[in-house]
């Protein structure tokens, strides 16, 4: 084999190691985006679970007057029994 020969294999096989480096990160990469997208989703579900249910109007009002009423009351016993 002549000098030429022997630099051809050594490129050939330089070639082949970053073809396999590259084929890794590509993999790696396609991997990442398949669990970023999973995810994404898990965090959509996640924001449309918390979102889901909130306090209507008339039930807070309710309760806060329910929780008034309450402490006026105790409030009042207090008094009365100092």
């Amino acid at each position: 084999m002549d000098s030429h020969s022997v630099i051809e294999a050594l490129l050939a096989v330089v070639s082949f190691l970053i073809g396999m480096f590259a084929k890794g990160s590509n993999d790696s990469i396609k991997a990442l985006h398949a669990q970023d997208a999973t995810l994404t989703d898990k965090v959509h579900a996640m924001d449309t679970l918390v979102a889901g249910h909130y306090v209507k109007r008339e039930e807070l009002e309710k309760l806060g007057t329910a929780l008034f009423a309450k402490a006026r009351t105790e409030s009042k016993i207090n008094l009365m029994g100092r």
